[in-house]
């Protein structure tokens, strides 16, 4: 008996060794979300009319439990930027994305496992292939929604989520720009972060409890980004937890989902 091997990394990777030599495309989408009926049109429309080699798109958050907290809601922590379709873009995440199939064929393995608990697989893929020149553009109708459990809304995993990722990008961006004049403003900006977050820290006391975790959040970014930069791997993926409601609150990414085109 063949015993499975835990690791984000390891369930994307054999997703696509799956795909046929035929596909076109591959469109990929987290096992938590829901994309909007029209989600893999608006991707593969945006790909033709824009030629693009990756294409983008926007996830909106649906929160599981009705009695959210209302800083939750005020913050907005689980609000993504987005953008006008059509838009050229440096980065792209596995939520909600379409790749050219052929792109794939240049890696082995296409995610690497040194990510398989920490996240962040993603942007070093993708940050990767914006360096080599190819060609990511935004489809902002293409629209998927994130389920966000009872879990998730707290102060304690909204700072070490902003820790991770801003970590991710700085632990991937120092790989393809080591120059040190980008790793000097990646310092510069981390400090920043940091001293913005302190600046607000004594005031958002005396206000809202959401300005109060925008403060946090601010300084778990900025700690993150120099954890990136001493290239240390935050494995939050590492243990899996419970909580009733939820049979795995951190399991975002773990269970990735593909889809193929064939021409």
């Amino acid at each position: 008996m063949t015993i499975p091997t835990r690791g984000i990394t390891y369930a994307r990777n054999k997703s696509l060794a799956s795909v046929s030599e035929n596909t076109s495309f591959v469109a990929f989408i987290d096992d938590d979300e829901v994309p909007a009926p029209q989600w893999l049109d608006e991707l593969l429309w945006v790909q033709q009319t824009y030629n693009a080699d990756v294409v983008g798109g926007p996830v909106t958050p649906y929160f599981v439990e009705k009695n959210v907290p209302q800083w939750v809601l005020d913050g907005k922590f689980f609000e993504r930027n987005r953008q006008s379709t059509g838009d050229n873009i440096e980065i792209a995440f596995t939520h909600n994305s379409l790749v050219r199939a052929d792109i794939f064929k240049q890696f082995t393995p296409v995610f690497q496992d040194r990510f398989a608990f920490t996240g962040g697989e993603d942007v070093h893929l993708f940050m990767g292939l914006h360096h080599q020149g190819y060609k990511m553009v935004w489809a902002d109708d293409a629209l998927v929604t994130e389920w966000i459990p009872k879990s998730r809304t707290n102060m304690q995993w909204i700072l070490r989520r902003g820790y991770r990722t801003w970590g991710s990008h700085s632990l991937c961006e120092q790989e393809y720009q080591p120059s040190v004049k980008i790793q000097a403003l990646r310092v510069v900006k981390g400090s920043l972060l940091i001293m913005y977050g302190l600046l607000l820290l004594l005031p958002s006391l005396a206000l809202k409890r959401h300005l109060f975790v925008k403060a946090l959040l601010q300084i778990a970014r900025g700690a993150g980004t120099f954890s990136g930069l001493l290239g240390r791997h935050y494995e939050e993926y590492k243990v899996i937890n419970s909580s009733g409601d939820d049979k795995n609150p951190d399991d975002a990414d773990v269970t990735p989902s593909t889809l193929t085109l064939e021409s």
